[in-house]
């Protein structure tokens, strides 16, 4: 199985992400496959995201079942990636089985970089005329 990320980074706050998994059958006997899953999202450094699991907002590809020998299936589908700087490692697991009732399984998984967004501010300064365009001097008095 071989899983790409359709992008290798995302501003942050976060964008949509589209993966595409291929699952080849590199044996000599037909299997049957079932739908690639998602297994897992992590964060770089080892541990797993408090965050819930974005749901997955599209999907496209044929649908699963008996692939012959040397056969292959494509799937994509769409997960907005979010972060604050810290790259999202998202994991996918197939699993098949033959005739035989031998079952097989692959993961593998796609890392999205989240570039930190750089604070910026924008200032606004304007200045309102308070001179008087017929402005009178007075002169001292005299006594």
């Amino acid at each position: 199985m071989d899983k790409v990320a359709g992008a290798t980074s995302v501003a942050e706050p976060g964008a949509d992400v589209e993966y595409t998994v291929t699952v080849t059958n590199p044996g000599a006997e037909a299997v049957t496959v079932d739908s690639p899953h998602r297994l897992d999202r992590e964060r770089s450094g080892g541990g797993h995201h408090d965050s819930p699991e974005p749901r997955v907002k599209a999907t496209t590809g044929r649908s699963w079942g008996h692939d012959r020998p040397g056969g292959s299936n494509q799937c994509s589908f769409t997960v907005e990636v979010s972060g604050d700087g810290v790259p999202v490692t998202d994991v996918v697991e197939v699993e098949a089985s033959d005739n035989d009732g031998n079952d097989v399984s692959d993961t593998d998984d796609a890392r999205v970089e989240t570039d930190a967004a750089v604070p910026t501010v924008a200032l606004t300064k304007s200045a309102a005329s308070t001179r008087c365009p017929n402005r009178v001097r007075a002169s001292p008095s005299r006594s």
